[in-house]
């Protein structure tokens, strides 16, 4: 049976063989710790190590590395394994995997191998996760989430970004600020982890003015997943002294439609505005609603868009938004009424369908009351 230092004497002789080297070496470290792999290989556990970093450097701007970069990982992921942490550190070897995650040759799996260690290295603390962050590599792992195809290298990308800004105080602002970048992306998958991990860290963040736009933008998207995350991050941001008045303001405004350049995604944002202020309503106490929403507005918003006879989504979560504020505030119930004219009885009765009852004539009407709140 074939030891583990049988690959090391093979792998400067058969250069040619190194990839059945790299699966023989995977297949016998399976579950293998670091003091297991140092009794297999003695004093040439290191140079075994070296190889395989050197040949990585060498050759990581190629396709076909992941298997190299899983050996690798067999070391720094293994328990106790440190100090080969330190020694690929200081080999300039973590800038490599970093630098690799933006070139176009290296496969998606070569990517998600890369990140695999680089993972594995954060997992040892706050030390390393901050050396890991001041190589430049918030942003690299950010855009690389943003082009993943495969299913594997965004999770993995989830799973680096969330381990890095845990207890990582020095870099959770430039996490932070990488990550709102992220929301405008086209990857549905990094919009989600992004808002997700935002919403998890906020707390200890003060947020900033450019969340706002596009956090409300996110709403539009045509995944649900990512409606309900922005919707949980807007709720929770609903209290901040910073921004929840311009955030607030924002979310009303949504509700607004431009009739010129109308859209699907500015009907499902209108729809998913509507349920996030529902929800406040829902949540929030009468004087909350009063000094937050009303005063933006939000009655003759909800109003207009249950004219909305183009998306019945939107009618349907305004009907059903204005009779939980007629709930919440029973003093706005006959205002509600006056601005729905005849609607108001199938209104009160059945405020889910009152739309099916909207004809040109209604919306129309509804459009231009001018409700007096």
């Amino acid at each position: 049976m074939r030891k583990l230092s049988d690959i090391l004497k093979e792998w400067d002789a058969n250069r040619s063989q190194r990839q059945n080297l790299l699966t023989e070496f995977l297949t016998m470290t399976e579950d293998k710790t670091a003091i297991d792999l140092a009794n297999a290989l003695g004093h040439h556990t290191s140079l075994l190590f070296a190889r395989f970093i050197a040949a990585l450097r060498l050759n990581y701007n190629n396709q076909g590395v992941g298997l190299l970069l899983e050996a690798i990982n067999r070391f720094t992921g293994a328990t106790g394994g440190l100090e080969y942490v330190d020694e690929l550190i200081e080999s300039g070897t973590l800038l490599t995997l970093i630098e690799m995650l933006s070139l176009e040759n290296p496969t998606e799996a070569d990517k998600n191998a890369s990140i695999r260690v680089v993972y594995s290295i954060s997992l040892y603390g706050l030390k390393y996760k901050e050396i890991i962050c001041k190589v430049g590599s918030i942003r690299v792992i950010c855009e690389c989430l943003a082009k993943a195809k495969m299913a594997d290298l965004k999770q993995n990308c989830f799973f680096l970004l969330d381990s890095l800004v845990k207890g990582n105080p020095r870099y959770t602002a430039s996490i932070y600020r990488a990550l709102i970048a992220l929301l405008p992306a086209d990857s549905s998958t990094a919009v989600q982890v992004s808002l997700q991990i935002l919403r998890k860290i906020q707390p200890s963040v003060d947020p900033i003015k450019e969340l706002i736009s596009p956090l409300l933008g996110t709403l539009g998207s045509y995944h649900g997943e990512v409606r309900y995350e922005a919707k949980l991050f807007i709720i929770a941001l609903a209290d901040n002294q910073i921004i929840s008045h311009q955030l607030l303001h924002g979310l009303v405004k949504s509700l607004d439609l431009n009739v010129e350049t109308q859209n699907l995604s500015d009907y499902i944002r209108q729809s998913a505005a509507v349920e996030s202020l529902d929800e406040l309503i829902r949540m929030k106490p009468s004087e909350w609603i009063e000094n937050k929403l009303i005063q933006h507005g939000v009655l003759s918003k909800l109003i207009h868009t249950l004219a909305n006879t183009k998306h019945p989504e939107s009618q349907r979560n305004a009907a059903v938004a204005l009779m939980t504020l007629s709930k919440k505030i029973p003093d706005k119930t006959s205002t509600i009424k006056e601005a729905l004219g005849p609607l108001a009885t199938d209104w009160s009765k059945n405020p889910e369908n009152v739309h099916e009852k909207i004809d040109s004539v209604s919306a129309d009407a509804l459009v231009h009351h001018n409700l007096d709140c």
